[in-house]
């Protein structure tokens, strides 16, 4: 519109697609059901683009009814920016550094000036310290499919197929779907399984590896 043109509520959804345009997703984070953010939302998901959601803390609350609506129908759940980064890394690895997304929680929280005393989420694998070249990681990687042939035996071709593409180095979950062709839903899946099953681990950041234990 131009400059001098008057505030009016029918312009809105024409911005709103514009903003969706202009992104390469869409955050919800307080939405009730009668939101201009529902309207973006759904011009992004016309154009492709990927919807993310903040779960709400009540899921009575009606100013988080449209957040309930998109996480019921599949868009991706996040508790933080991390979890955004991380599906944009393989796309823009030219742009972002894995380092700075992941890091060390203690470490990069020390050098943003944060409290010290931050807890590492329970559920993520600690990193190795020590570096292994690529020679060793594909040794170890041998000794470690050699222990889960059994398992391995008992495989469909799904499970085969993201199995195949683990190795003790953290890979990002959508590095493993384009690797074995197959979708990060499915991929995801098979994941579980195999952090039940104790074949792999996940080192956080939506990373996963064989297990090394």
């Amino acid at each position: 519109m131009p400059p001098t043109t008057v505030v009016n509520p029918k312009y809105f959804p024409v911005r709103n697609r514009i903003i969706a345009g202009l992104s390469l997703g869409v955050l919800l984070t307080h939405t009730p059901v009668r939101s201009g953010s529902l309207i973006t939302a759904e011009h992004a998901l016309e154009q492709g683009k990927e919807v993310y959601c903040v779960p709400p803390y009540s899921i009575i609350d009606m100013n988080c009814m449209g957040v309930m609506k998109y996480i019921r129908d599949g868009s991706t759940v996040v508790s933080c920016a991390e979890d955004i980064l991380m599906d944009f890394y393989v796309a823009y690895s030219h742009k972002l550094e894995k380092n700075k997304i992941i890091g060390d929680y203690i470490n990069q929280k020390k050098l943003e000036g944060r409290p010290e005393k931050i807890k590492v989420p329970k559920n993520i694998e600690k990193e190795p310290e020590q570096k292994l070249s690529q020679e060793e990681i594909v040794d170890k990687t041998n000794e470690q499919k050699e222990k889960f042939s059994k398992l391995i035996s008992s495989f469909d071709e799904t499970q085969l197929k993201v199995y195949n593409i683990l190795d003790l180095s953290p890979k990002f979950i959508d590095e493993i779907s384009s690797g074995c062709g197959l979708n990060v839903g499915i991929v995801l899946s098979v994941l579980t399984e195999f952090e039940i099953l104790s074949i792999a681990v996940s080192y956080g950041g939506r990373r996963y590896a064989l297990n090394n234990k």
